[in-house]
């Protein structure tokens, strides 16, 4: 199934620990395959929904913004569906809780006399609110969702805000086009406000004054009038705005400079030609320029404990995006001898999900994209180190095992060149690869965790089977690398870390 809705999560760096929390809530609870994009490119949050909801597959038919600090609790998609069924609205929101329970959204609503948005029983007890659902003139940006038709019509979110009513703004314009806008209560949703961007009262006053200057209480008040809606619950504004949220990124300078050591020699004859593996050894250097790459972590079965390593790896100064593709998991009946039907899907599964990263790396100019695997065990700086080998012409790897074999050595994640068979494979023991810094040439690589350089996807189709795409790469002399000394855990079916 082609998913149909894109989740957008705009997010700065400086919390991983919500973005992490967010998004193993957005997974758990989802009713059907989605597209995912963690949207981390420096900017406003409708700078970074903006560039997100635009770099979606032109077959996404619905967006759905999700801010960072959010956390749900039950399913939420298929009662966003009814609601925008049975109202036929192009705009729905949610019903959002404080961590006490208390309730901080069912709809914006619009005071009587200036016509300002507000949030109608905010923090007053559940019991108190209308657990309805229906139409209402306005929802918050912090979960959101918007027909993508609809979205790209009216231009999205108006970058003049920063950070605080563009949600608004958003929803006058849709009601101005004539769309309806509509609330679902069913969903148990947490927004911790104010986690990730916290607040500034000067930047809050700013957006204020250009909310009113394009919405003057006159033309909001018309517009709810021809919608004939009921503007306001409270017959008062309440005494205080809460200002929206402000971004503070928390910039890593401090990554240190990473200079490529000499490949130190032993007994073990490795054939290796790195003359055919261009790198540079300062890519790591905060006064080089800064990397685009793509994180992209293919999930059939989510593994928290996996996904919280991927989250909370070290970026150096370079701009990382996150894109997270879904589909289905491995088939319950699918071994290593398995049948070609459960090959074949699993294999289609695999290619779908890496055409995803790959055309939002190219609609985004990235320079790499560093493929995780749902099932790896990465340290912190495992990126940092790999790309000191980062070749936009080629592939390069970490180093981790395969599940269990008879073999009580245990196959590495890669081959090189049989020296008496060149169409054969071999696979190498640790002790024989673990004081290099890079092995080269192979003749098969695994997508566990692969850096894959621009010139590579951009010019050839990764067809989502590593060892399928392996052949076509070491035919096409594409070079293929691994470097031992980024090492990685590699969980298996059982639920077992095996490190090299």
């Amino acid at each position: 199934m082609i998913p149909k809705l894109a989740i957008i999560v705009p997010t700065v760096q400086s919390r991983l620990d919500l973005l992490n929390r967010c998004l193993t809530s957005l997974l758990a609870f989802a009713d059907e395959p989605v597209t995912l994009i963690v949207q981390s490119k420096a900017g406003s949050f409708a700078q970074q929904c903006n560039y997100g909801a635009y770099s979606t597959a032109t077959a996404v038919e619905w967006l759905l913004f999700v801010n960072d600090d959010v956390v749900i609790k039950s399913k939420y998609l298929v009662h966003l569906y009814n609601v925008a069924t049975l109202y036929g609205a192009d705009v729905i929101g949610a019903k959002l809780l404080y961590p006490d329970d208390t309730i901080q959204h069912i709809g914006v609503y619009f005071s009587h006399k200036e016509f300002l948005p507000y949030h109608p029983f905010l923090k007053h007890p559940q019991p108190e609110a209308p657990n309805v659902d229906g139409e209402v003139p306005a929802v918050t940006g912090a979960f959101l969702m918007i027909k993508k038709k609809l979205f790209t019509t009216i231009g999205g979110f108006d970058t003049k805000f920063e950070n605080g009513f563009e949600d608004v703004d958003l929803c006058l314009r849709c009601r101005e086009a004539g769309a309806k806008i509509a609330i679902a209560t069913a969903p148990i949703i947490y927004h911790y406000e104010k986690q990730s961007r916290g607040s500034n009262d000067a930047k809050f006053r700013q957006n204020l004054a250009l909310l009113k200057s394009k919405w003057p209480a006159s033309k909001v008040k018309l517009i709810l009038q021809k919608h004939q809606l009921l503007y306001t619950i409270h017959n008062t504004l309440p005494k205080s705005l809460s200002p929206y949220s402000v971004a503070h990124p928390n910039k890593n300078d401090n990554t240190k400079d990473m200079v490529k050591d000499k490949p130190k020699k032993d007994d073990i004859e490795i054939e290796e030609d790195e003359s055919k593996w261009p790198y540079n050894p300062t890519v790591n250097d905060t006064t080089s320029p800064s990397l685009k790459i793509l994180i992209h972590v293919p999930i059939g079965i989510l593994d928290q404990e996996c996904m919280q390593t991927v989250m909370n790896l070290n970026h150096g100064h370079h701009f990382v995006d996150y894109l997270i593709t879904i589909g289905n998991p491995i088939p319950a009946n699918y071994d290593d001898n398995g049948k070609e039907a459960n090959i074949q899907t699993l294999y289609e599964n695999v290619k779908y999900k890496f055409g995803k990263a790959v055309q939002y790396a190219l609609d985004n100019d990235f320079d790499y994209i560093l493929n995780i695997e749902h099932d790896m065990i990465v340290k912190p700086d495992s990126m940092l180190e790999i790309l000191k080998y980062a070749n936009p012409r080629g592939l390069v790897s970490g180093l981790y095992r395969c599940r269990p074999t008879k073999n009580s050595r245990q196959p590495l994640a890669f081959t090189i060149p049989h020296p008496k068979y060149p169409n054969r494979s071999k696979f190498l023991p640790i002790k024989e690869v673990k004081n290099k810094d890079i092995i080269t040439p192979l003749r098969n690589i695994c997508y566990g965790f692969t850096l894959i350089g621009r010139e590579v996807f951009e010019n050839h189709v990764l067809d989502g089977c590593d060892g399928k795409f392996s052949s076509y790469c070491y035919k096409n002399k594409i070079p293929m690398a691994v470097c031992p000394k980024v090492v990685l855990g590699h969980k298996d079916r059982d639920g077992v870390i095996i490190w090299p």
